[in-house]
């Protein structure tokens, strides 16, 4: 944008000074919106621009502009393409080792598993992350929707159990009606329920028996959707589409046609001008 701004000014400059040429009775080279049109079709990729071949100096800016403006042109292109492509809506955090290293705050709820986990860790990524809460008092609410809220607001990271964060995240979609959250990839601290029975108990075949045939029947699934919190997969599923390479649509390209559509509107009223002021002074 500097460019097109200085460089007519001193293109004109140039030739009204130094490299003056005659063409059908008027100084055309003179005229400053004739520098600006040669800058600007350049930048734009119009051919057949011309421009005074007399002097060496004004050959070597036109044609380190023409040089340039290929260069802008291509890597703007590039760019352009590549954040279409591989738009940058991964999560920013996709396992618990990569928190520390990032600069957000993490969170967790008072009084739950996770806080004794991290608190009496003594050792590796559990232990980083209890200093860090215990460093800042603020690094624990007291309820769910008050670290989803800090997470919403930014700055922040809310360590919790995945079905509750899934609930959380559909509430907060019905509530806003964007999907603004996600859930890293990575799991951890698996937890697994289980029957405590005495050894050789007569009870444990039957156990197992009836509940693999409650999960072949689909029973967990359904007392699942039953009974625990709603959530909807579509932020889920909305973010796991756009990690992606996705493909180019029309609505991508919509800010193209809206500047072809001002260009005509410029030109048309431009022809409107010249028309009018034909039939005036004619």
């Amino acid at each position: 944008m500097i460019i097109v701004i200085i460089l007519p000014p001193i293109l004109w400059q140039h030739f009204k000074y130094f490299r003056v040429i005659r063409h059908r009775g008027i100084m055309e080279n003179q005229i400053l919106s004739k520098q600006y049109s040669f800058v600007f079709g350049v930048l734009i990729g119009q051919s057949g621009q011309k421009l005074s071949s007399t002097g060496i100096s004004a050959r070597l800016i036109a044609a380190v502009w023409c040089l340039s403006a290929v260069v802008f042109a291509s890597a703007y292109i590039g760019v352009l393409m590549s954040f279409l492509r591989f738009p940058k809506l991964s999560p920013v955090i996709d396992q618990l080792e990569e928190l520390p290293e990032n600069h957000f705050k993490w969170i967790v709820q008072r009084g739950t598993a996770l806080e004794s986990l991290f608190v009496k860790a003594t050792t590796g990524v559990y232990k980083t992350i209890g200093d860090g809460l215990l460093e800042s008092p603020e690094s624990f609410v007291d309820a769910r929707v008050e670290g989803i809220h800090r997470v919403a607001a930014g700055g922040y990271v809310y360590i919790e159990e995945k079905t509750l964060l899934e609930s959380d995240i559909y509430e907060d979609y019905v509530r806003s009606g964007v999907c603004r959250l996600s859930i890293a990839k990575k799991e951890f601290f698996k937890v697994n329920f289980a029957f405590p029975l005495p050894i050789a108990s007569p009870l444990k075949p039957f156990l197992n028996q009836k509940i693999l045939q409650m999960v072949e029947a689909g029973l967990v699934n359904y007392w699942k959707n039953l009974y625990w919190p709603k959530w909807d997969s579509k932020c889920i599923n909305e973010m796991k589409q756009k990690s992606g390479p996705q493909s180019l649509r029309l609505a991508h390209l919509q800010g193209a046609f809206l500047i072809l559509a001002l260009g005509c509107a410029l030109a048309f009223l431009a022809f409107l001008i010249e028309h009018f002021y034909f039939l005036y002074h004619h």
